[in-house]
């Protein structure tokens, strides 16, 4: 009776928990020290449904499609050139890739509730709205600050300069300066 339960046990137990168990005891914690390509064990372009359920598993947990091709045993790109011709697996690297992220804002939603993780909601805050909310380093401007000095400043040049002539070139600097700004951006 207990080796019965053992396997219903083991039977539901999740893909991503069965590769997280066959991580640790066939081949170790996944790491980059332990990962070659090498150790890749399907040079084709083509994986089995248990590979395809490993590197969906890797991906729903948050790895990249880099540690979950090579646990699979297949190159990085064998993933992409795959899912391009199979639909069904690319919708469902998309439903991973997703999940995962989902998961992982679930999380951060869930601390950032709570005040003692203040950290979590300003991180949310980062990413959502990176111009108001990103770290910056001292003295410098987000755009819209930018454009509110160049404003004063023209500004500035159109009352101080008496000469319409002098007045005009120094702002047409002032717009060239803006346009080259904008092109590298």
């Amino acid at each position: 009776m207990p080796d019965k339960t053992n396997r219903e046990k083991k039977q539901k137990t999740s893909i991503v928990a069965q590769t997280e168990k066959k991580s640790v005891k066939k081949k170790g914690p996944i790491t980059s020290k332990n990962i070659n390509k090498s150790s890749t064990r399907s040079s084709g372009l083509s994986l089995t449904k248990k590979q395809k359920d490993e590197i969906l598993a890797i991906l729903t947990v948050g790895c990249s499609r880099k540690i979950a091709a090579r646990y699979a045993g297949c190159a990085p790109s064998a993933i992409s050139k795959i899912a391009a011709k199979d639909p069904d697996f690319a919708c469902d690297l998309r439903h991973a890739e997703q999940q995962a992220e989902i998961s992982s804002m679930k999380s951060i939603n869930a601390a950032a509730r709570q005040e003692r993780y203040w950290k979590a909601a300003a991180w949310i805050l980062e990413r959502r709205n990176p111009e108001e909310y990103r770290l910056r380093s001292p003295g410098t401007f987000n755009e819209r600050e930018f454009k509110f000095i160049i404003t004063q400043l023209s500004e500035m040049i159109v009352e101080e300069v008496k000469s319409p002539a002098h007045r005009k070139r120094l702002l047409a600097r002032i717009d060239e300066f803006l346009k080259n700004i904008e092109e590298k951006h």
